[in-house]
């Protein structure tokens, strides 16, 4: 321990001015009030304040020496020894002191009652928050409300305290020694053994122990005047308390007045504190809120360390009586006097003070009977945001590692957590072995510890479950192979809101034991707070039941520290100051900030355990600087003794509160909506940037094929991979990314990395095609010569491949990959610029087709963004759209010819184009499902019986983005939508319809005005939909941010409710201005109502269901009864002041000049029975994500179709997967084993086919089914050497995640637990699964293999 030092410059003035509240006191003591228990630390006070300097030099005791020869204290014997005088005083001193030595004793297990009356400071405080106040303090201070009469009785029981105890013992001790010391003089005979009698001394702890354990009771009794304002609070209880009380709710006692006095005497008396055997000064100020009404006060804060507690036992009253006695005049003269006893007893009992190194202890226990507060580093560090990826890294994230490893490095007790995997790996790339092997160390040792795991923070709005689980498998495989640790915990602190999905599938299933975020609509949080609800166990999916529960924690502020606790260099918060030399000295003021901000916390939560997050973004860059107080803080406030502190996890913490046995409430559904405010609903970032939104969730499609068939032609990891892809399909799904509320130039990064990875996996995809079409003896066996070309902006009709003018003799092949599990049928769609064309399949028969000619809308944007993307103009002209059937066996491709037949198309392949307007009404379509136009609209009708007649109005509108008001400034911005108004977007009278009718779809293209357009399809044998909408530019020059939206109106009966999907997989129940948790107060009727939507939205009445699915992340509602609304665009002009700092502005730049985005979509619609949606939503759904796979090259004649394999399927002949079973995975890693994913994707009480016998309905009964794979019949020309079962991110075995699960306890019932499919017997290898259940394998095959679809044996290398 340092030996510290008090010694204040000589400079410093002695008094300064502040109040003191003082009461009437008899004429004599007029000057101050003193109390029999304060007396003595008050004279004390007076005593020091009047010199500034205590010094044990020996020079200045030799000065005040000279300057008073003839003190009694200081007379020596000219002999030697000690002196007569040295000996009386001595003896009279500790006679003295008895008396007052055994009142301390008695006094110590007893309570001085005391009556007050205070008013309050605050006039404006209302009864009732002074009355929250008073019931917080004595709540936190375990204090029950046993009387709740006109008077409030709070009883408590009071505990002796081992501080006391040990004080008492150690006061008697010196007592006792002094006794010794007089005795040896007085009785010499029996020398130094008097000594012994300091045995006796434990007896004072001892009483004390016994007796001190007693019930307080404090009665208070508010006073209401007439005009309901709080006149007086009687307190009557213990002194302390009641001081206590009246220090923290800042009241004034009754009667008192303010003069000005002497601030410095109090303040000298307050920082004297004992450590050990030395004395320090802590000459810190607490500042406070209102200068104007500081106070000082008498009353000793810290008897125990105190060097005034200390002159209080030796002298006491007595002795003050006699300095008193000796001197009536003025108290300063009298603290003259008293000085030099004081002088000399400080240099005696504390001898010479420096200040020395200190050993901080900050080695971890949990201490079951204290409150344990876990203090957790971390850094959240976003994967772009302001700055891009790799711009955070570079001047932020680098900084935060090198600087995190070094300080862990000094102290095996520090610890730190880190999540995000993007930024390890270019660090951990660039480290030499030397350090790897230091860094290992430490996440063995825990002290390092991966928390989340995935390459981000992914966003829980915006993404797909897909690329969820995708891009935690990436960092968690990482993890893996590098460190060998498996995450437990999951930690989602940053994004906007929180999804079921989330829960069980990325918390649970991932083998997650908790996991922690901060945001939660405020309303929500504030009710959690009330009832100590923010840490549940939550049930995310209804299919699954308890089987996948987590618990769960929701932070009770945001992501960072307490208030006042943040050490980053630049941060503001007061360090903990320990040396005594310097003049901000501050340990027990920081202890006490500590301990007052856990207290706080502790009543919010349950068990004695909370967690304080050390850090927020981008922090640690100078780690010192945190661990530096963080360790003080852990040793002092250890050492205080009311807390026990120490470096944690969020592993810990969950392990810390499993080991509590409590019971936790049982949370359902998800955390959406968030709004921070009540005019801040976080529901714009839903479709901020839809055109990003829509090219990541493209190219995810595309990675989950491209990863098929790179393992069927089998990996090779020096040609082209799909890993680029991986990599920036990860970092999109960043909760500053895909959700749109990045920066632009940030957007753009995130799209040229896509762009990037797509051009690598484009070349995997074309040499695996080639590879797999080629014939058995064909040398593009080893060396694939077919040079396969795609399309990636065919979504804006340009294919360069497609439009080439086919010279006589060649033709065009198309080859379309279906990475579905199940056979396809769907319409393929090619832009061709002759009109000659015929389409045939590989056999030569030819197929229907039909021919459309491309509208000028669809050509101005072709024209304007290929310019854009590619920086040059479309060389063809493509003037026509080509559609045909294309039947597509599972996990396999086709193959078609397209023609130039010199000719023009005649019969059922031709298509009638004619037109019309929106005055004639007019109606198109086939089978039981109608497009109906008129000036009313557009109208679309399904007839599902002879008497059931259900139809849809389609409409547009668009939402005015609120610029905020003078007294809420919250603009609509990325994040945050607050409508205005809302505008109808009706079409124009003239406007003309094209109507294009043939053997395929009927369709209708309509311009609703110069920057609306839409084409509406219905196909034939398909009972939905199609809607293929072009939005943009939006018009910015009125200055009005706008918010386009389509509305589907019908007259059914949906009493406020309808469902939305939760990342693409479960099924929510949604009803209107309503939340499950809480009693929401409506302030935004329209933003508040909004949900995100990856798959879709449906409602339903007792007769009919509507359901709408989404390409892309939108946001949707019903603000309505039957109607459902869908976010499409958004351009705003304003900022929404959430940290971004930039207009969500998006445009596209042209040689000519910028224009606002033009982005186009589709969404589709169909009607359906109540609980037949289902099966469409589920298969359709799939099929939208996973969309056909399309590559082309030219033959000579039918050279190519008779040289190669036009057919393939990857499974067994005729085989296929149910199709309530997607295969989300199928992938070769590195190591050469197989990932497989295999997903139900039904949920329970939803589709009478698929789920439940046919012939029961679904809406009216409960049946459990269970979809089975055969894993033989899909690697049929493979051989399984082994399956393991894995969690979801493949990076432990299934049944040790089971078995270190942790089964937590639910208030009330969690319900059945739901049985999974069974382990995968090694024979059999039949997979089970139940609805909503996803099952992950790792298989490894026999090295002499057989290529999938050959029968050849090859060997892999």
């Amino acid at each position: 321990m340092a030996t510290k030092l008090i010694s204040p410059p000589l400079s410093c003035p002695w008094v300064t001015s502040r109040e003191v509240i003082i009461k009437g006191l008899p004429r004599r003591r007029r000057e101050w009030m003193v109390t029999k228990r304060n007396r003595v630390s008050a004279v004390t006070a007076m005593i020091v304040e009047p010199l500034s300097v205590v010094s044990s030099s020996a020079i200045q005791i030799h000065q005040w020496w000279e300057q008073n020869p003839n003190s009694l204290l200081l007379m020596t014997e000219a002999t030697g020894g000690y002196s007569l005088a040295s000996y009386y005083t001595s003896l009279g001193l500790f006679v003295i002191s008895v008396p007052g030595l055994w009142s301390l004793i008695k006094r110590s297990v007893k309570s001085k009652i005391v009556r007050k009356t205070f008013v309050v400071n605050d006039v404006k405080k209302e009864p009732k928050q002074v009355a929250g106040e008073i019931l917080s303090f004595f709540t936190r201070k375990n204090f029950n409300i046993t009387d709740r009469g006109e008077t409030i009785t709070f009883e408590g029981k009071m505990v002796p305290s081992r501080g006391q105890a040990a004080l008492l013992t150690f006061c008697t001790c010196i007592s006792l020694a002094s006794v010794g010391l007089v005795l040896t003089i007085t009785v010499p005979d029996f020398g130094n053994n008097w000594f012994f009698i300091i045995l006796l001394s434990p007896l004072a702890g001892v009483y004390y122990w016994k007796k001190a354990s007693r019930k307080e009771e404090i009665k208070v009794k508010m006073m209401v005047g007439s005009k309901g304002r709080l006149d007086e609070i009687v307190v009557q209880g213990d002194d302390v308390q009641v001081e206590e009380m009246r220090k923290e709710l800042q009241l004034n006692e009754k009667g008192m007045v303010y003069v000005k006095d002497a601030r410095g005497l109090t303040h000298f008396l307050e920082h004297m504190v004992f450590k050990g055997s030395k004395l320090y000064l802590d000459r810190s100020e607490k500042k406070s809120d209102d200068s104007d009404s500081s106070r000082a006060s008498l009353s000793s804060s810290s008897s125990t360390k105190t060097l005034v507690s200390l002159l209080h036992i030796v002298l006491h009253e007595p002795l003050c009586i006699i300095f008193i006695f000796f001197s009536r005049k003025a108290l300063a003269s009298m603290a003259v006097k008293c000085f030099s006893l004081y002088l000399i007893l400080a240099a005696i009992v504390i001898g010479g003070v420096t200040s020395e190194y200190i050993e901080y202890n900050t080695k971890p226990r949990i201490v079951p009977e204290k409150i344990n507060v876990h203090l957790v580093p971390h850094s959240h560090d976003d994967v772009g945001w302001l700055k891009t990826v790799d711009q955070y890294y570079g001047a932020c994230v680098q900084n935060v590692l090198d600087s995190v490893i070094a300080s862990l490095l000094d102290d095996e007790n520090r610890k730190f957590i880190y999540v995000e995997m993007a930024f390890f790996q270019r660090w951990w790339r660039q480290q030499s072995n030397a350090k790897k092997v230091k860094v290992k160390k430490l996440v063995d040792s825990g002290q390092l510890e991966f928390i989340n795991g995935g390459m981000c923070m992914h966003d829980e709005a915006t993404p797909h479950y897909i690329d969820m689980i995708d891009q935690t498998t990436l960092g968690h495989q990482f993890i893996k192979t590098e460190f060998g640790q498996v995450p437990r915990v999951g930690w989602q602190i940053d994004p906007f809101g929180h999804s079921a999905v989330q829960a069980y599938l990325l918390g649970a299933e991932f083998g997650f034991d908790s996991l922690f975020f901060a945001r939660i609509d405020y309303q929500d949080r504030a009710k959690r707070l009330r009832e100590k609800t923010l840490e549940v166990i939550w049930q995310g999916s209804k299919s699954l039941g308890s089987s996948s529960q987590i618990f769960t924690g929701v932070f009770p502020r945001h992501y960072d520290p307490p208030e006042g606790f943040t050490f980053e260099i630049n941060d503001v918060s007061a360090p903990i100051q320990d040396d005594p030399l310097l003049f901000d000295y501050n340990v027990q003021e920081r202890v006490n900030d500590f301990v007052a901000a856990a207290l706080a916390q502790v009543n919010v939560t349950r068990t004695n355990h909370i967690m304080w997050l050390m850090g927020t973004d981008f922090r640690y860059q100078y780690a010192y600087s945190w661990f530096r107080q963080i360790d003080k803080f852990i040793h002092y406030v250890n050492k205080d003794g009311r807390l026990n502190v120490l470096y944690s996890t969020p592993s810990i913490y969950t392990d810390a509160k499993y080991a509590a046995n409590e019971s936790w409430p049982l949370k359902t559904d998800d955390f959406f909506p968030y709004a921070d405010k009540p005019n801040a609903y976080w529901t714009g970032y839903f479709t901020s940037r839809p055109a990003f939104k829509k090219y990541v969730r493209d190219l995810s499609g595309y990675y989950l094929a491209a990863r098929q068939l790179e393992f069927l032609r089998g990996r090779d990891s020096s040609g082209p991979t799909t890993d680029m892809l991986a990599d920036a399909l990860a970092i999109a799904q960043h909760h500053d990314a895909v959700s749109g509320t990045q920066r632009q130039h940030v957007a753009a990064d995130y799209a040229l990395r896509l762009s990037m990875g797509y051009l690598q996996a484009e070349k995997l995809v074309a040499s695996s095609l080639s590879f797999l079409s080629a014939a058995k003896s064909s040398t593009e066996k080893k060396n694939p010569g077919t040079k396969f070309q795609q399309c990636p902006l065919l979504n804006i009709s340009y294919c360069p491949a497609s439009e080439a003018r086919l010279l006589s003799g060649k033709s065009l092949v198309v080859v379309v990959y279906n990475s579905l599990g199940w056979k396809r049928e769907e319409v393929v769609r090619v832009p061709v610029s002759s009109e000659n064309v015929i389409v045939k399949d590989a056999s030569g028969k030819e197929v229907v087709f039909q021919l459309l000619p491309l509208s000028e809308i669809a050509l101005r944007i072709r024209n304007e963004y290929v310019k854009a993307y590619l920086g040059r103009s479309p060389r063809d002209t493509a003037k026509h759209v080509l559609a045909f059937t294309a039947s597509v066996p599972p996990l396999g491709f086709s193959s078609y010819v397209i023609s130039d037949t010199g000719r023009t198309a005649r019969g059922l392949s031709a298509s009638y184009v004619t037109s019309g307007s929106m005055n004639q009404n007019v109606e198109v379509g086939q089978g039981n499902l109608k497009l109906r136009y008129s000036e009313e609209g557009v109208k679309i009708t399904r007839h599902l019986s002879t008497k059931n007649q259900v139809t849809a109005e389609q409409s547009y509108a668009y939402y005015i983005g609120s610029n905020g008001t003078d007294k809420d400034p919250q603009a609509s911005g990325a994040y945050v939508f607050r409508p205005d108004g809302v505008l109808p977007i009706k079409s124009k009278e003239e406007a003309q319809l094209t109507i294009v009718q043939g053997p395929l779809f009927d369709e209708v293209h309509q311009e609703l005005n110069s920057w609306i357009s839409q084409i509406t399809r219905v196909y034939k044998g398909k009972n939905h939909a199609e809607i293929e909408f072009t939005i943009g530019p939006i018009p910015a020059d009125d200055g009005i941010s706008k918010e386009i939206i389509t509305k589907l109106t019908t007259t059914m009966k949906t009493n406020g409710t309808f469902y939305t999907d939760s990342n693409g997989r479960d099924f929510i129940k949604r009803i209107r201005d309503f939340r499950t948790d809480w009693d929401l107060q409506v302030y935004q009727p329209v933003a508040g109502n909004y949900y995100p939507l990856n798959l879709g939205i449906y409602m339903q009445d007792k007769t009919s269901e509507l359901s709408v699915l989404v390409d892309r992340a939108v946001g949707g509602s019903s603000l309505e009864n039957g109607q459902i609304e869908l976010m499409l665009h958004r351009r705003m002009q304003h900022d929404d002041i959430r940290g971004v700092g930039e207009i969500l502005n998006e445009t596209v730049c042209l040689p000519e000049g910028c224009k606002g985005l033009t982005i186009q979509g589709k969404f589709y619609v169909q009607i359906d029975k109540p609980g037949d949606g289902a099966k469409w939503r589920r298969t359709f759904g799939q099929e939208i994500y996973s969309p056909l796979l399309i590559a082309f090259t030219e033959q000579e004649g039918d050279s190519w179709i008779n040289s190669h394999k036009t057919t393939f399927s990857a499974f067994e002949p005729s085989y296929s997967l149910p199709k309530n079973v997607a295969l989300l995975t199928l992938q070769e890693l590195e190591n050469g084993e197989v990932l497989l994913r295999l997903a139900h994707l039904f949920e329970v009480l939803t589709c009478p086919l698929y789920a439940f016998p046919p012939l029961i309905m679904c809406y009216s009964y409960v049946l459990f089914v269970m979809a089975k794979v055969e894993l033989k019949k899909l690697f049929h020309n493979k051989k399984i050497r082994e399956v393991k079962e894995t969690s979801l991110s493949g990076n432990q075995e299934k049944a040790e995640m089971e078995k270190r699960r942790l089964i937590w306890k639910v208030e009330g019932s969690a319900g059945e637990e739901v049985k999974r499919g069974e382990a995968v017997d090694a024979e059999k290898l039949v997979v089970e699964l139940v609805p909503m259940e996803i099952r992950t394998l790792l298989i490894k095959f026999d090295d002499q293999i057989e290529m999938v679809g050959d029968k050849e044996q090859q060997h892999r290398l």
